[in-house]
């Protein structure tokens, strides 16, 4: 073993874990007679670090210090569980998976509605020719200064379409031009400004 050299000044270890080889320059050094702090001041160390690399070797005789075993978790599984089922009742907090996205923006309907819709859609489900006799229209208000702004839920990648994660829209005072139209499976309709009635 050969006594600490100058050369060593330039190692550095800035407070991070001394490599094999920087443990046995200091193992090295301490058993020429160079105190513990002058080890520690050629390798810019923390003079801790050094008598714990000292330490560890009259116990173990050498100089690898046992694997870390790491920061333990500050959570259990229970306490994760316990912070999603908090996260789906507030979606403005995160957590694990769950991402920041653009909330889609769907019209503001009941859960009556809801229900409607869902019966309407499948009583319809093993329609294939009867759509082409199948008119659909709607209408839209295009306002003079709607509110474009986007606003954020939490939620994982498969609740896109999930109700609490959607933004209900609805119809607002503001001025605007409202516009009527339709379409079949051959053909669009014209558009229309102003009110229809249901005829």
């Amino acid at each position: 073993m050969r006594c600490l050299e100058p050369s060593l000044t330039t190692m550095s270890c800035k407070r991070r874990e001394l490599t094999i080889f920087e443990r046995g320059e200091v193992i090295g050094a301490w058993k020429c007679g160079v105190s513990e702090r002058k080890i520690a001041e050629a390798l810019n160390c923390p003079s801790c670090t050094i008598h714990k690399v000292i330490s560890t070797y009259k116990i173990r005789g050498d100089e690898i210090l046992p694997p870390r075993t790491g920061r333990p978790p500050k959570m259990t599984e229970r306490d994760g569980r316990h912070l999603i089922r908090i996260l789906k009742k507030d979606r403005k907090m995160t957590f694990q998976e769950f991402y920041s996205r653009v909330g889609v923006r769907k019209p503001l309907v009941t859960e009556i509605n809801r229900i409607k819709r869902l019966n309407w859609a499948k009583e319809r489900k093993l329609w294939i020719n009867e759509w082409d006799s199948v008119i659909w229209s709607d209408k839209s208000k295009f306002e003079l200064f709607r509110e474009n702004g986007r606003r954020l839920v939490w939620r994982r990648p498969h609740e896109k379409y999930d109700i609490e994660c959607l933004i209900p829209t609805v119809k607002s005072g503001q001025q605007g031009v409202i516009v009527w139209g339709c379409f079949s499976k051959n053909n669009f309709g014209p558009l229309v400004k102003g009110r229809v009635d249901k005829a």
